[in-house]
């Protein structure tokens, strides 16, 4: 089985972000100021089902049942990657 690292720019704070379910996050960080995930995928894998992330401030509300998955640090701010549950 090969697995090929993609990256997954978000374009607003407020996408949602749809991984494929055996996806490994491998990096969460800032590219060209736009947050982006790097993950490890099986190059001929499904797409379906998929996990989903969304990005949270730091001091803003959550549910309970996120799942923290990274941060990143932009300038003044700090927003981390959250996994909603399945």
């Amino acid at each position: 089985m090969k697995y090929i690292i993609y990256k997954y720019p978000m374009f607003d704070m407020s996408d949602t972000l749809r991984l494929p379910v055996d996806a490994q996050i491998v990096h969460f960080g800032l590219q060209h100021e736009r947050p982006t995930v790097w993950a490890q995928v099986r190059r001929d894998g499904p797409a379906e089902p998929f996990r989903e992330f969304v990005i949270v401030g730091t001091g803003h509300p959550f549910p309970k049942d996120y799942t923290h998955r990274g941060t990143v640090l932009d300038g003044e701010f700090v927003w981390h990657l959250m996994e909603l549950p399945r």
